[in-house]
C-alpha cells in the first residue's frame, strides 16, 4: 500500500513536470533554427520552469524527492513496534529468497560468460572440441583397427598368393 502510494507519487510527479506545453523540444523546434545555436541532444534533456531550466535526471530526482515526503508522511503513524514485527517477518524471507536464487543466477552468470568466452575465441574452441573429440574416440578407432587388420592382412596375402601363383 504504501509502496503503491510511492510510486505512484514519484510518476504523477514525473509526468507533470515533463508533459509541460513548455518543453525545450518544442520551444527550440518552434523558434528560428538559425538563432538557435544549442545541440539537438540539449533540446530533447532539457525543461523550461518559468526562470529554472532543469534536466531530465533532475526533473526525476525532484519528483522522487518529492514522493519520499509524502511517503515519510505517510509512514510516520507507523509505530517503532510495528516496524520491528514486519523487519522480524521479513528478514528471514529475503534472506530464504536469496538462498534460492544464489545457484540459479550462479548457472546462469556461469553459460553467459562461458557462451561469451566462447565467441570471443571461437577458432581456438573449435580446435580445443576437435582435440576433446579425437581424444575420446581413439579407442574405439583403436578397436576397429584391432578387429579390421588381420581380415585386411588375411586378403592381402591371399591377393599377392593368387598373383605369385599366376605367374
Amino acid at each position: 500500500m504504501v509502496c503503491n502510494l510511492l510510486i505512484k507519487c514519484a510518476f504523477n510527479e514525473i509526468f507533470r513536470r515533463t508533459t509541460r506545453p513548455g518543453t525545450a523540444y518544442a520551444l527550440d523546434r518552434a523558434s528560428n533554427t538559425e538563432t538557435n545555436t544549442r545541440l539537438e541532444t540539449e533540446k530533447i534533456m532539457s525543461t523550461y520552469t518559468k526562470n529554472l531550466t532543469m534536466t531530465a535526471p533532475e526533473v526525476a530526482l525532484a519528483a522522487l524527492e518529492h514522493a519520499a515526503e509524502k511517503f515519510n508522511t505517510a509512514t510516520e503513524h507507523v509505530t517503532l513496534a510495528t516496524k520491528t514485527v514486519v523487519m522480524l517477518a521479513g528478514a528471514p524471507l529475503l534472506g530464504l529468497m536469496f538462498v534460492l536464487a544464489l545457484p540459479v543466477i550462479s548457472v546462469a552468470l556461469t553459460v553467459y560468460y562461458g557462451a561469451k568466452l566462447m565467441a570471443a575465441n571461437w577458432a581456438a574452441v573449435a580446435k580445443h572440441v576437435k582435440n576433446v573429440a579425437l581424444f575420446f574416440a581413439s579407442p574405439f578407432i583403436g578397436l576397429a583397427y584391432i578387429l579390421a587388420l588381420p581380415v585386411v592382412g588375411l586378403a592381402t596375402l591371399a591377393y599377392l598368393g593368387v598373383k605369385a601363383a599366376r605367374k
